[in-house]
């Protein structure tokens, strides 16, 4: 009975042993699964940062394109191209608008345009979104070396780092109205001439007509 108990105890405890290793095992088995998932989630998720990281930074590279393509555009354009914030101050100028005036970006810096001699009230702000732009304002003004211009002024508002900024843009009308004057004294000059030689033609056609008639008058009735 002792030798039968015994061997009892010792198969139950052989039970209980195998009971806890398959315990044991069954936790390992739901860990690995549970360590694969998640290691399948974090390559998932590794791999769509990697793709949203691609896709921001290819957006990035165009976007940098166009502002570089738009910012060659700007320095290469002859009109001057200047920016203002909020309070009227220059932000930026392009190289022709710093040519205009004979002074670097580090003095026309934190400058207003009515310091440079232009009157940006007169000209009417057009906003971006709007579908017709007012039409640009004649203005005069002195350029670095003292010589009188005469240029258009146009100005816009555009949205700009979540403020309005405004964009100025000048065009040298100088030599066009220069042209205008002389097309225009050239044209009174030849409407004069025309005048003229239309009035001496025809004062000469009257005077042979009166001396005809003078000379009829003093005819016969026969003749």
């Amino acid at each position: 009975t002792e030798m039968v108990r015994r061997e009892q105890e010792r198969l139950a405890g052989q039970l209980e042993h195998a009971r806890h290793d398959a315990l044991d095992h069954a936790r390992m088995h739901r860990l690995y699964l549970a360590l694969e998932i998640a290691g399948g989630l974090l390559l998932l998720a590794l791999a769509l940062l990697l793709w949203v990281r691609a896709r921001h930074e290819r957006a990035q590279r165009v976007a940098m394109r166009q502002i570089e393509t738009q910012a060659r555009v700007i320095a290469t354009m002859r009109e001057g191209v200047v920016l203002l914030d909020a309070a009227g101050r220059i932000q930026y100028a392009n190289p022709s608008f710093q040519r205009l005036f004979g002074k670097s970006p580090d003095e026309l810096a934190a400058l207003s345009l009515e310091q440079l001699g232009i009157d940006a009230g007169a000209a009417p702000v057009s906003d971006a979104a709007s579908p017709g732009a007012p039409a640009p304002v004649e203005c005069h003004l002195r350029d670095a070396g003292g010589r009188q211009l005469t240029v258009l002024l146009t100005r816009s508002t555009v949205p700009l780092a979540g403020q309005p900024l405004q964009v100025c843009i000048l065009q040298d009308v100088t030599e066009l109205r220069r042209l205008e004057r002389q097309i225009h004294s050239a044209n009174s000059a030849e409407m004069g001439r025309l005048g003229s030689a239309m009035h001496d033609g025809i004062a000469q056609d009257l005077t042979g007509i009166s001396l005809l008639l003078r000379t009829v008058a003093g005819a016969g009735a026969a003749d």
